[in-house]
């Protein structure tokens, strides 16, 4: 509950208007019939408004019958100003326990404060009450005690990088105020800060590569050729000009490396080699004759197409077989009808006039 937090505050607002007689009962209730009990009677309701209004619903239903400003207040200090030990031993807790972490020292220290004002509200600093007044000195003892114990538990709570001032007070007899403490540990703070700032300002004045190509265009220069405008990628001379004669263009390291297989040749390979596939048509060693080429079903299908044969081709017969049996027994005997050209083919034609009829010995 932060009842104590809140009491101060209405009391300092109370002051403020010149109410706050209302709820320490230094304005009683006068009588009914008398001349000022109107000015009390106004002046009360609006500080019960005031208390009504300021508390959280759930309390404010416990309160909202009570007329006067007195009992409301007494109430609700009965209620909640009363601290256990269990909630004090939390707060001593609390306020061990608390590190700075990524919070800045003040937001640290007021943290802090705020554990160890709530502290003295349930146990306050206790006076001397000896009449009379005694000489000793166990008040100002016991409040040096506390004054350090507090001390220690701001310098424990902050990080690591405040070692040097943590150093430099536990150094001190006798430990400065709080106060003190508090400010010199924001100074080296503003240090740390400052610090930091200045590396971000040197970091952002140093141009990276991303900024520096934004801002100036870097012209685009082949490697091969060395001349701006292109890349090795694109480069003619690397890789030949458009529409030119492949014999024009100089090899290059990369087609030096190329070998043909086929006829031995650098700057090629054999997939383009003319001299296996033929050369193209506008080359000038382009010709109607067939190339020579190693591939066997490449040739054949390049002689049937340049040399194509006198007589057709057909399929024997088994009485075309037969006739050709008889050829071969009757070695001696020549047919004026038949003349054999070739295995799997013959001709029936007769001969021509004026030429002699004879049987090509393909047989002996």
């Amino acid at each position: 509950m932060n009842y104590h937090s809140w009491s101060r505050s209405v009391v300092t607002a109370l002051s403020a208007k010149n109410k706050v007689e209302f709820v320490l009962s230094f304005a009683p209730q006068p009588a009914t019939t008398h001349a000022s009990y109107p000015a009390w009677f106004r002046c009360n309701s609006m500080v019960v408004s005031w208390l009504v209004h300021s508390i959280s619903p759930s309390i404010r239903e416990s309160i909202i019958w009570m007329d006067k400003a007195f009992d409301i207040w007494n109430d609700l200090k009965n209620r909640f100003a009363q601290g256990d030990l269990a909630r004090i031993s939390n707060l001593q807790m609390d306020a061990t326990n608390l590190s700075q972490g990524d919070l800045f020292v003040t937001d640290f220290f007021t943290k802090l404060r705020v554990l160890w004002d709530e502290i003295d509200s349930f146990r306050p600093d206790p006076t001397c009450t000896c009449k009379p007044q005694c000489s000793c000195t166990v008040s100002s003892l016991l409040s040096q005690r506390k004054h350090e114990d507090r001390a220690m538990q701001l310098l424990r709570g902050l990080n690591d990088n405040f070692s040097n001032i943590k150093s430099h007070v536990l150094l001190l007899d006798p430990i400065p105020p709080i106060s003190k403490i508090f400010s010199l540990v924001v100074q080296q703070e503003r240090q740390f800060m400052g610090g930091h700032v200045a590396a971000q300002i040197r970091g952002n004045s140093v141009p990276t590569p991303s900024s520096s190509s934004d801002n100036s265009h870097t012209p685009i220069a082949c490697t091969h050729c060395h001349r701006p405008g292109h890349t090795e990628n694109t480069c003619f001379r690397k890789h030949g000009f458009p529409n030119q004669d492949p014999r024009s263009v100089k090899p290059n390291n990369n087609n030096s490396r190329k070998v043909c297989t086929h006829c031995n040749c650098n700057g090629h390979t054999i997939d383009v080699c003319y001299k296996k596939h033929g050369y193209p048509p506008g080359h000038h060693l382009y010709s109607t004759k067939p190339s020579q080429i190693n591939n066997a079903a490449t040739q054949s299908d390049t002689n049937l197409d340049s040399h194509p044969s006198p007589t057709e081709t057909i399929t024997l017969t088994p009485q075309q077989y037969q006739i050709l049996a008889d050829l071969f027994k009757q070695s001696n005997v020549k047919s004026p009808n038949v003349q054999i050209n070739q295995v799997g083919s013959f001709s029936t034609n007769p001969s021509p006039p004026g030429q002699s009829q004879s049987r090509e010995d393909w047989f002996d």
